[in-house]
């Protein structure tokens, strides 16, 4: 329970470099109840993962100072975020690429453009509390 009463808000870190994309996707979070923070490229989001790790991670491919798969093998190797669920998300989605995220730890793959409630489901099933064996 969180302290003020009803459930924790669960949280998300949004990692693209597109700006329209990113505040899209903000808003999208913000107004389905979720608390947002963003990052333009890899090693920002990355940082801010590591910092305060989310409940949620949306990692785009392409970006630059530091790629998508390249931030999320740093995110799987260590252990504040190795568990934290991580979609990817790319407006170019290869069988290729979807493999190697997959392979490389990503839980999901979504591209662009998608519909917002694709995405919500796929976001509430990945952060839905897992149930004990």
């Amino acid at each position: 329970m969180w302290p003020f009463g009803g459930a924790k808000k669960r949280s998300v870190l949004i990692v693209d470099d597109d700006v329209s994309a990113r505040t899209m996707l903000a808003m999208f979070f913000t107004e389905t109840g979720w608390d947002v923070r963003e990052a333009a490229n890899g090693q920002q989001g990355v940082d801010l993962a590591l910092s305060a790790p989310p409940d949620l991670i949306l990692l785009d491919v392409d970006m630059p100072v530091m790629t998508g798969p390249d931030a999320l093998l740093i995110l799987r190797a260590n252990p504040k975020s190795a568990r934290t669920p991580i979609m990817m998300v790319t407006a170019r989605g290869t069988l290729d690429d979807v493999d190697r995220c997959l392979s490389q730890g990503a839980d999901d793959f979504i591209e662009k453009p998608f519909e917002l409630l694709r995405l919500k489901t796929k976001a509430d099933k990945l952060v839905a509390p897992k149930a004990a064996p």
